[in-house]
């Protein structure tokens, strides 16, 4: 059963069984989504944050650099319980701290958020694994939106004096990291060692590609596969039709970027043929090019009859679409 809850301010919730969905304004294509999950680990530290308890889809930098400094709850004298918080007292909660914050008003997320929320803290560490996944994501998702991410201690850090946090700000995406642990005063000071390993989605060859090869889109397909670094990655799939193989790769094996190298379909100085017109009246011609260019980019070229220069679109090796 779903019942609509219209607010004069514009706001709708969503109550669907066991989650409550609701945005800040009124609803958009789109949007970043903000997830509580229904049990969560919080760390042993005075104050937790949004970002140490939430996970995110579609998150802008100004967003997750928001959550990082938002508090949702503080852990006063150092009493560390667990607390069970509704859905209807965290819309109510996030709603008051929106009316002042430009970014979320801006951005609009979507929040979901079960009927309840167990927040427990952690017991044989004063690091939550849950609150580490939380922000290690969200820092490396502006590095790498379509990546996923796993992440281990590797060791316990089961106290320290005072208030203390983790520093998440000076973090890039790589296989192990040593996070600093900054307490209230310098004697405080420890280092978290983490491992961690990403996955993404990368082309792999569906046959031998041998050298000097020119990349076809039956060549490969793509799978997710464990990622080193992310030069093994590259940033956009769709050009590697535009590439040549310069070091041979066997059926199975990942196309990395060290393994290719973007070749022009058309050369400077080239003859090539023009298509000019629509679906129902179409002409060609012939055409020299003025510059090289990859596939879906556009060129200068001339015709062969006149010197009059036109834009194309490259289409494939030889042949362009004369733009009008």
């Amino acid at each position: 059963m779903i019942n609509f809850l219209k607010f004069s301010i514009g706001i709708i919730i969503f109550q669907i069984t066991m989650l409550s969905e609701f945005a800040l304004c009124a609803i958009e294509p789109t949007r970043p989504e903000i997830t509580f999950a229904s049990k969560i680990e919080f760390s042993r530290k005075n104050k937790i944050l949004f970002a140490d308890v939430v996970s995110m889809k579609g998150a802008t930098r100004e967003l997750i650099l928001t959550l990082e400094k938002l508090m949702l709850f503080e852990n006063k004298n150092s009493e560390f319980k667990e607390q069970v918080i509704s859905n209807t007292t965290l819309s109510r909660q996030i709603k008051e701290i929106a009316k002042n914050n430009e970014v979320l008003q801006i951005t609009n997320p979507i929040f979901r958020i079960p009927t309840t929320v167990t927040f427990t803290p952690v017991q044989e560490d004063i690091l939550s694994n849950d609150e580490i996944r939380n922000r290690l994501s969200l820092r490396f998702s502006m590095e790498c939106p379509s990546c996923s991410f796993a992440f281990s201690k590797q060791n316990k850090i089961d106290q320290i004096s005072g208030n203390w946090e983790l520093d998440y700000s000076n973090i890039h995406i790589k296989p192990s990291l040593l996070l600093p642990l900054v307490g209230s005063s310098y004697k405080s000071f420890r280092w978290l060692s983490i491992k961690v390993s990403v996955k993404d989605l990368i082309p792999v060859a569906t046959t031998d590609l041998p050298f000097g090869k020119l990349v076809e889109s039956d060549d490969f397909r793509l799978e997710e596969r464990t990622i080193g670094s992310l030069s093994e990655r590259f940033s956009n799939i769709e050009n590697l039709t535009s590439f040549k193989i310069i070091q041979p790769i066997k059926a199975g094996e990942p196309i990395l970027p060290k393994m290719v190298k973007r070749e022009p379909s058309i050369h400077k100085g080239e003859l090539v043929k023009g298509i000019l017109g629509n679906d129902n009246f179409e002409i060609q011609g012939l055409f020299i090019s003025e510059e090289d260019g990859f596939k879906g980019e556009k060129i200068k070229v001339k015709s062969t009859e006149h010197n009059k220069q036109l834009s194309a679109l490259v289409l494939t090796k030889e042949l362009v679409r004369i733009q009008e």
